[in-house]
């Protein structure tokens, strides 16, 4: 055994208990918590290897770099578990350090892919304004939660330079079953596969 990984997915509390209780969140509605709802080892499990899977489709590799920006809950766990399934490195990505810091965490960890709770992609645009920061995290963003609106958003583009790009990306995209010729600040990723993948644990893939 070489990492920690195994212990939880392979040799002991997937494979002990999988039916218990493992990751629980409640509902506060008016101001007050209900009771706990829990998904099961098992279901934990599922999910791990479903996004493990959606980030291999993604391009990345072991040894990426993953950033991750949120509360603690179940998705935060579960993103984490998945690098650690695909040998990933995770980055914990802090605004309170100041409104610099996730952009300098950012470009100095080499993070290829961002995982954020809806109400931090606001933060995580301002972060990716930059051409240099969104050259980094080329595998895009993925969030969980509901996006505010206007902060994900599609916008074609006709900029003569780009055209002999953007004739290369639609037929990448073609390939993978996206919708080719947008670009913006965000984009909404239409790729059945991967965008299902993260469907399924209760996120939406966005590309920077």
């Amino acid at each position: 055994m070489r990492t920690l990984f195994p212990l939880w997915f392979h040799l002991k509390s997937c494979r002990l208990y999988a039916d218990c209780p493992c990751l629980g969140e409640r509902a506060v509605v008016d101001g007050v918590a209900g009771p706990f709802e829990f998904m099961s080892y098992r279901e934990v499990e599922e999910a791990v290897v479903a996004v493990s899977g959606a980030y291999s489709k993604l391009g990345l590799k072991p040894g990426d770099r993953v950033g991750v920006l949120g509360a603690n809950c179940r998705q935060w766990m579960v993103a984490m578990q998945a690098m650690n399934r695909m040998s990933m490195v995770c980055v914990p990505l802090y605004e309170t350090l100041g409104d610099s810091a996730v952009e300098f965490i950012v470009k100095h960890s080499g993070t290829r892919l961002i995982v954020c709770s809806a109400a931090k992609l606001a933060v995580m645009s301002k972060a990716l304004a930059s051409a240099e920061a969104r050259a980094v995290v080329d595998a895009g963003v993925v969030y969980w939660g509901t996006a505010p609106e206007g902060v994900v958003q599609e916008r074609r583009t006709s900029r003569p330079h780009q055209r002999q790009r953007g004739r290369q990306r639609q037929r990448e995209y073609q390939h993978r079953g996206q919708r080719p010729g947008t670009r913006g600040t965000a984009k909404v990723v239409r790729a059945a596969v991967v965008a299902g993948t993260w469907a399924a644990v209760g996120m939406a893939l966005v590309v920077a």
